[in-house]
């Protein structure tokens, strides 16, 4: 695992686990993750509008609602993480494949990146944004776990 990704280091007070419900945005949560996981398999980035595209939700404000579905992926991944019998270490910040239609992250995502960084670094002062998107694209492209990942995750809340 890289030493310097965010994994799930972005606050998740605000999603909510993907089983914990049955809200559009969760399940959609639940599809997403899958999308995400084949396409950081093949080392693809993906944008917002392709995703929602993807979930059938043409049409819709893919903004706020990806925004939302991605919360729900990190808490959900942040708390599989979290638990005692998870064995296969830390996951990567899987939504850090998800760009906007420029091919850029979220304000927020470069906050948090930001933040990340200078906690790494002490720089207060540098903008880390090539480097950092770089490495943490990696994490998530060289992850080897995505399919025990989805195991743990979809075995244990399917019927």
């Amino acid at each position: 695992m890289c030493d310097i990704c965010l994994r799930n280091d972005l606050d998740i007070r605000y999603g909510k686990n993907m089983f914990e419900e049955e809200s559009d945005t969760q399940r959609w949560a639940r599809c997403a993750l899958k999308i995400l996981v084949e396409r950081a398999q093949d080392r693809r980035t993906i944008k917002f509008s392709e995703l929602t595209d993807e979930l059938g939700l043409e049409g819709r404000p893919y903004n706020v609602l990806m925004a939302r579905v991605c919360r729900h992926i990190i808490k959900t991944l942040a708390e599989l993480e979290m638990r005692d019998n998870w064995q296969e270490g830390e996951i990567p910040h899987i939504t850090s494949i998800v760009t906007d239609k420029n091919g850029e992250w979220s304000s927020n995502m470069w906050k948090a990146i930001k933040n990340r960084w200078e906690a790494i670094t002490g720089d207060s002062n540098s903008q880390p944004r090539s480097e950092q998107r770089q490495i943490e694209l990696n994490c998530s492209f060289c992850y080897e776990k995505w399919d025990a990942v989805l195991d743990a995750l979809f075995r244990e809340n399917t019927p």
